[in-house]
């Protein structure tokens, strides 16, 4: 016998004895149930049309000059918009630090979360308060909200009483005016576990299946399905309606921070404390892209208008812009001497980019030629959320360790004289 346990037979060649393996098959991935595929089919049908749509209008401006004039004049009045923001008003948030924002689809409320296990929701632009939820149980922080694609702000002022709650068998859409069993809101907690709220800030269902605290939260473009981040290295897709788990997504060594979705509604992307970014195909469930450079965690992500551009924010006090077309980073900013908690695309044009970060300050960045715009600072603490309303105003809220809610705005032209 030879000593490797080969053996040679009759004189002729050698031949190695086969080795059993010591390791059983295993399955490496989460089985889905039935309504993953049915969703996955719903997010194809709708993602295809958006996707159809868009390119239409992005061959449609740069074939057409008038349309190719028309972005130019729109990129300079966000420009110039951006120069030109002020603090309008400051406001005493909670009793403990604000952790997150959000301003609502029609941009006239905010909302806000906590370490308090505090929401509220303000009206804007005069930062009064509309209603605040009641505190959960044990009163866990809160990491992070998220506003339905078609809830109303102003229906979320239904805590007057002018609306009858559905009750637990509304539906999920965020439609109809802001009653009281239609979803709004969802947040994620410390608890792991993600509340929906109705616009009267009534807890519609809560998610629950994590297995250590929740991060960011948001909600797919077509309002039926939420996503949740969370410290137990997955995130998750729900049924806003049913409050089923669809998917378990594995992917990350260590906690996913960030999440979020691309406008047409086919790619997800996470944010992992392992210093990676993967963007993921809705339909399918696979990886199609892993964003590497970054040398610290990444907390922070958002798609751009456009659909192939993205930004992320890290711990390497950097946030990176990604072009999907090139599958890789096109510009690192120097954006803070901290670490960036926000990163958020201008809705109406994405021709200007939010980051925010915990020295303390935020700011508004060109996304053409990637100048700074505008430093916005007054907070004593970091700041620890931000959002840039989508109704092409360009105000933004930012929220902060120092407990305060600041809003910012272009400021107005002097009036001209009589």
């Amino acid at each position: 016998m030879k000593a490797d346990g080969g053996a040679r037979v009759g004189g002729g060649s050698w031949f190695r004895t086969p080795v059993k393996p010591t390791c059983a098959h295993e399955k490496f991935y989460t089985e889905g149930p039935e309504e993953l595929r049915t969703a996955r089919m719903a997010i194809a049908r709708y993602s295809l049309l958006r996707a159809k749509a868009r390119l239409q209008g992005a061959k449609r401006r740069r074939e057409d000059p008038r349309e190719l004039e028309a972005v130019s004049c729109l990129y300079r009045s966000s420009v110039s918009s951006a120069r030109a923001v002020v603090q309008q008003c400051s406001e005493l948030g909670d009793s403990r630090p604000i952790s997150h924002c959000a301003f609502s689809p029609d941009g006239a409320s905010l909302a806000a979360c906590g370490w308090g296990g505090s929401l509220s929701v303000w009206s804007v632009p005069a930062v009064t308060k509309r209603w605040a939820a009641p505190l959960p149980k044990d009163t866990p922080r809160f990491t992070g909200v998220a506003w339905h694609p078609a809830a109303s702000g102003l229906g979320a002022a239904a805590a007057a009483g002018d609306m009858q709650a559905e009750g637990p068998g509304g539906g999920a859409g965020g439609a109809g005016g802001g009653g009281g069993g239609v979803v709004q809101l969802a947040t994620g907690a410390s608890d792991g576990v993600c509340r929906l709220y109705s616009g009267s800030g009534e807890v519609v269902r809560t998610l629950e299946g994590h297995t250590d605290r929740l991060a960011r939260v948001a909600f797919h473009p077509m309002g039926g399905h939420v996503a949740t981040a969370s410290f137990d290295g997955t995130w998750r897709l729900w049924d806003a309606a049913t409050g089923a788990c669809l998917l378990e997504q594995e992917g990350h060594s260590r906690a996913v921070y960030g999440l979020a979705f691309q406008p047409d509604g086919s790619l997800a992307g996470s944010a992992g404390l392992d210093a990676y970014g993967r963007i993921w195909d809705c339909r399918t469930g696979r990886c199609v892209l892993t964003l590497e450079g970054h040398v610290k965690a990444v907390l922070a992500i958002d798609f751009a208008p456009d659909g192939y551009h993205l930004a992320t924010g890290s711990e390497d006090h950097s946030a990176k812009i990604w072009d999907l077309r090139k599958r890789g980073c096109v510009y690192t900013l120097p954006a803070h001497n901290s670490l960036l908690s926000c990163v958020r695309y201008e809705r109406s044009g994405g021709h200007v980019l939010l980051t925010a970060g915990y020295d303390c300050v935020a700011k508004l960045w060109s996304c053409r030629d990637h100048k700074l715009l505008k430093l916005l600072a007054g907070h004593e603490g970091k700041v620890m959320g931000a959002d840039i309303s989508p109704d092409g105003s360009h105000t933004v809220a930012t929220v902060a360790y120092d407990r305060t809610i600041k809003l910012w705005a272009p400021e107005a032209p002097p009036a001209a004289p009589a």
